[in-house]
């Protein structure tokens, strides 16, 4: 059975960095996730994959460990 509030907050979290997740059922009536982002498309067993999949395309930023600013880079505003 599928945790409806840890779905949605995967959704979200897909949603988030422009891609879209989706719930279907295997062809052994298991739940199957779909992934998409852009030209990416990968079809995962578990919201733990989800999870790890999510991360991977959107990495924490370092920016700021560094110095780097959005005026640093042309754009005014505040420090990433």
């Amino acid at each position: 059975m599928i945790d409806a509030k840890s779905f949605a907050t995967q959704q979200a979290r897909a949603a988030l960095i422009e891609a879209t997740l989706q719930q279907l059922d295997d062809d052994r009536g298991q739940p199957a996730y779909v992934l998409t982002k852009s030209h990416i498309t990968r079809q995962l067993r578990s919201l733990e994959e989800v999870s790890v999949w999510i991360d991977r395309l959107d990495p924490p930023c370092h920016a700021e460990s560094r110095g780097v600013t959005h005026a640093t880079h042309g754009m005014e505003g505040s420090k990433l």
